[in-house]
C-alpha cells in the first residue's frame, strides 16, 4: 500500500470516477448483506411454515413477555431489598444489589427489543402477506430485485473503474515519456532500451491490474464484509467477535507473506526485462544473426532467461495458491469458534455458558440459521479479497519500478538563473575538460577517463577535423557541446559563456549532429527533413534534398520525397540514411555543425559531392567532424585537425605539419592511405 501512495496526485484527477465507483461500491455491498438477511424470513416460511406477518406479532409478543418477566424479577429483587436498612453492608444486601443491576439492564434490553419489534411490525406489516405462499414468492421476487439492482451497480462499478484506471495509466505514460525526454544520454544509457520498453509496458499493465483490483476488489470486498459484519453484530455481537480471534494470526501471516510476494515479483521483473533485451537485441541484429549462423545460441540464451522466468514466475504461483486456502482456514476456524458455543445454546435453551452471557436471550434455530449464513457471507469476499492479494503485490513492486524511473534526476541540470545565449560568433572553449562514462551503481566496474585533462580552443567559423583511434574520446568531447553530459571537472565555453549557465533549449537551437548512426523516424523523406526545421520551405527542402543528392534516391520511389522511410529507416540504406541526416542538420542552419563518422556509410564518390556541398555552406558557423576518413576532399575544406588518444588532445595543426611532427596521425594517415588503396 505504500508504494501506490506515490498515486496519490493522479488518483486525486480521476477522484469523480472514484468517488461514484466507492458509492457504488457500498450500494453492492450493503445489497449483499440484504440478500443474506433475506434468508432468515425464508427460513421461517419454509422450515416451520409462518407467514412474516405471524413472525412478526411473535416477535413483539415475545418482547413483550421478557420484558414482563425481567420487569417482574426487577421489582421481586427491590422488594427482598427493601427489607435491608440502606446502610447495611452485608454481603447478602450487596449481592442483592448486584442482582437488581444485572435485572433493570436486562429489563432495558427487553424494553428496546420491544420498541424494535413493535416498530418493525407497524412499518412491514402493511406490506407482507397473511399466507404463507404468498410470502414466499415476495421473498423470491425480492431477491430476484436485488440480485438485479447488485448487479447494475456492480457494473457501473467496474466502467467506472477501469475509465479511472485508464486515465491513470495515460497520464503516468506520458509523465514517463515527458521524463525521458528530459534526461541526460548518460543517465538514460544505464537503463537500456529493453528495460524502459519493460517499464513502459510490462510494468505499466502490472500497475493497472493493480489499480483496477484497488477501484474494483479492494474497494468492494472489504465494504461487503464491513456490511456483513455489521449484519452479524446486530443478530449477535458476542458470537461475532468471538470469531474475530482469528484476525490478528491471519494479519500476521498476510504482512510476512505479502514482504516475500512484493521481493518476488521485483526478482520476476527484473528477468522480464532480460527477456525484453535478449528479444530486442536479436531483433535489432537479425542480419548478424543470420551471417554468423547463430541463431541456436540465440535461441539458447532465449530459453535459459525464459527457464529464469519461470522458476521465478512459479514461486509467485505458489505463493499466490497458498492465499485462498489459508483465508478459507482461517475463516472456517472463526466460523466454528462462534457456532459451537451457538449451536449449545440452541440445543440448551440457554443463552449463557458457564456463566458468560453470550446471547439476549435464547437463541432459536432461525437466528443460528441466519448467523452460520452471514458468516458464509463473510467467506466468499475474504476469499476473493486474498485472491487479489498476491496480484496487489505484484502492482506494488511494478510501481516501485515505475516511480523509480521518474525519479531518476538528469545528470544535466537547468540553470534556473541562465544566461542569454547569442548566436555563436566567438569561439569554443574546452577548458581542463574530465569526463568518465558512468556505471551502474550495481556494478562494481571501473572506467578509466573518456577525457581526460582536456583543453582546446577552436575560434568561430572554422572547420575542424577531430581524428583518432577508437575510444581516444573524440565523441564524447563533441557531445559535450550539446550537453548531452557535463564534464566532472572543467567546462565547456561559448563565446565566453559557460554552457551550463545557458538555457538548454537555446543552446539546442544553436547546434546540429549528424550521428554514425543515423536515426530516422517513421515518416516520409520530406517530414524526416523537416525536423531539422519545421518552418523551411519547400523550394529550401528541395535545394538541399539535391545538393546532399537525397533527391537521387527519392526519385527512385513513385512518391519521391513523400515516401515512407519505415521503422528507423529500414527501407533506405545506410548511405541514404546519411544524406537525409546531413541535409536535415543544414535545414537547421546551426551555428555549430558536428558530423560525428557522418559519412562512414557513404561510398567515396557521394562522400567527395558532399563534402563539396558542405564546403559551400560552412560559412557563418563551425564545423567540427569526426572522422577516420581524411581524404583530399576533406583535407581541401578542414582548417586544421586535432588529434586525439587515450582521452587527450595530444596534437593539433595542419595536416602537412602534423604529417611531419605527429607519430600517431601519420600512422592513421597512412593506415587511411592504404586501406584506400586496397580498396
Amino acid at each position: 500500500m505504500e508504494s501506490l501512495t506515490q498515486l496519490a496526485p493522479y488518483l486525486w484527477r480521476v477522484r469523480t470516477y472514484l468517488i461514484g465507483s466507492s458509492v457504488a461500491a457500498m450500494i453492492v455491498a450493503v445489497l449483499w448483506s440484504a440478500g443474506l438477511l433475506l434468508s432468515f424470513p425464508l427460513l421461517k416460511v419454509l422450515v416451520e411454515g409462518e407467514s412474516l406477518t405471524t413472525y412478526l406479532a411473535a416477535e413483539v409478543e415475545s418482547a413483550r413477555e421478557d420484558s414482563a418477566r425481567h420487569e417482574a424479577e426487577a421489582r421481586s429483587v427491590q422488594e427482598r431489598l427493601n427489607l435491608f436498612p440502606q446502610d447495611d453492608e452485608s454481603p447478602e444486601r450487596i449481592s442483592l444489589l448486584k442482582s437488581l443491576s444485572r435485572a433493570r439492564r436486562q429489563l432495558a434490553s427487553s424494553d428496546r427489543q420491544l420498541m424494535i419489534a413493535t416498530w418493525r411490525r407497524d412499518l412491514l406489516s402493511p406490506w407482507v402477506p397473511e399466507q404463507a405462499f404468498p410470502t414466499l414468492v415476495l421473498l423470491l421476487l425480492l431477491l430476484c430485485a436485488i440480485t438485479f439492482a447488485k448487479g447494475a451497480m456492480v457494473y457501473l462499478q467496474e466502467n467506472l473503474v477501469g475509465r479511472a484506471v485508464e486515465s491513470i495509466l495515460v497520464m503516468l505514460r506520458q509523465r514517463m515519456f515527458q521524463h525521458v525526454l528530459r534526461l541526460d544520454h548518460s543517465t538514460l544509457s544505464l537503463f537500456g532500451t529493453p528495460q524502459l520498453m519493460a517499464r513502459f509496458t510490462f510494468d505499466l499493465s502490472q500497475l493497472g491490474l493493480g489499480l483496477s483490483l484497488f477501484g474494483g476488489r479492494l474497494i468492494v470486498e472489504p465494504m461487503k464484509i464491513l456490511s456483513v459484519l455489521i449484519c452479524c453484530f446486530l443478530v449477535n455481537w458476542r458470537l461475532t467477535t468471538l470469531s474475530l480471534i482469528v484476525v490478528p494470526l491471519g494479519a500476521l501471516l498476510f504482512g510476512r507473506y505479502g514482504k516475500k510476494l512484493k521481493k518476488a515479483s521485483r526478482k520476476q521483473m527484473e528477468s522480464m526485462t532480460r527477456i525484453f533485451s535478449q528479444l530486442e537485441e536479436t531483433l535489432r541484429s537479425f542480419r548478424t544473426v543470420l551471417a554468423f549462423g547463430i541463431e541456436r545460441r540465440r535461441r539458447r540464451n532465449f530459453h535459459i532467461e525464459h527457464k529464469v522466468a519461470l522458476d521465478k514466475t512459479m514461486k509467485i504461483l505458489r505463493m499466490d495458491a497458498l492465499a485462498s486456502p489459508t483465508t478459507e482456514v482461517l475463516a472456517t476456524i472463526g466460523a466454528c469458534i462462534a457456532l459451537l458455543p451457538g449451536a449449545y445454546m440452541v440445543l440448551r435453551h440457554k443463552s449463557e455458558i458457564f456463566g458468560i452471557q453470550l446471547s439476549e436471550g435464547p437463541l432459536d434455530i432461525a437466528e443460528l440459521a441466519l448467523l452460520y449464513t452471514l458468516m458464509g457471507g463473510l467467506l466468499d469476499p475474504a476469499r476473493k479479497l486474498a485472491a487479489v492479494y498476491p496480484k496487489f503485490k505484484k502492482s506494488s513492486a511494478a510501481c516501485d519500478r515505475v516511480f523509480s524511473l521518474l525519479k531518476t534526476h538528469s545528470r544535466v541540470k537547468q540553470d534556473r538563473d541562465w544566461v542569454p545565449l547569442p548566436r555563436h560568433s566567438g569561439s569554443l572553449e574546452f577548458d581542463n575538460i574530465t569526463y568518465t562514462h558512468p556505471v551502474a551503481e550495481e556494478t562494481n566496474e571501473t572506467r578509466p577517463p573518456a577525457l581526460d585533462k582536456v583543453t582546446l580552443s577552436i575560434p568561430f567559423g572554422e572547420t575542424v577535423a577531430i581524428v583518432g583511434g577508437n575510444g581516444s574520446g573524440k565523441s564524447t568531447l563533441v557531445n559535450l557541446l550539446p550537453r548531452l553530459y557535463d564534464p566532472e571537472h572543467g567546462c565547456v565555453r561559448i563565446d565566453g559563456i559557460d554552457i551550463r549557465h545557458t538555457n538548454l533549449a537555446n543552446l539546442r537551437k544553436q547546434i546540429a549532429i549528424v550521428p554514425q548512426e543515423t536515426q530516422l523516424f517513421h515518416r516520409t523523406i520530406a517530414e524526416n527533413l523537416r525536423y531539422g526545421s519545421f518552418d523551411a520551405s519547400e523550394e529550401k527542402i528541395e535545394t538541399l534534398a539535391r545538393d546532399f543528392a537525397v533527391d537521387s534516391f527519392a526519385s527512385q520511389f513513385p512518391d519521391g520525397l513523400q515516401t515512407s522511410v519505415g521503422e528507423r529507416g529500414q527501407r533506405l540504406s545506410g548511405g541514404q540514411r546519411q544524406r537525409i541526416a546531413l541535409a536535415r542538420a543544414l535545414l537547421k542552419d546551426p551555428a555549430i555543425l558536428i558530423l560525428d563518422e557522418a559519412t562512414s556509410a557513404i561510398d567515396r564518390e557521394s562522400e567527395t559531392h558532399i563534402y563539396q556541398a558542405l564546403a559551400e555552406r560552412r560559412a557563418g558557423r563551425t564545423v567540427l567532424i569526426v572522422t577516420h576518413s581524411l581524404n583530399e576532399t576533406l583535407l581541401g575544406i578542414i582548417d586544421r585537425v586535432v588529434v586525439m588518444d587515450r582521452g587527450q588532445v595530444i596534437a593539433s595543426g595542419h595536416h602537412d605539419v602534423l604529417i611531419r611532427t605527429c607519430p600517431i596521425y601519420r600512422d592513421l594517415y597512412a593506415a587511411q592511405i592504404e586501406q584506400a588503396h586496397a580498396a
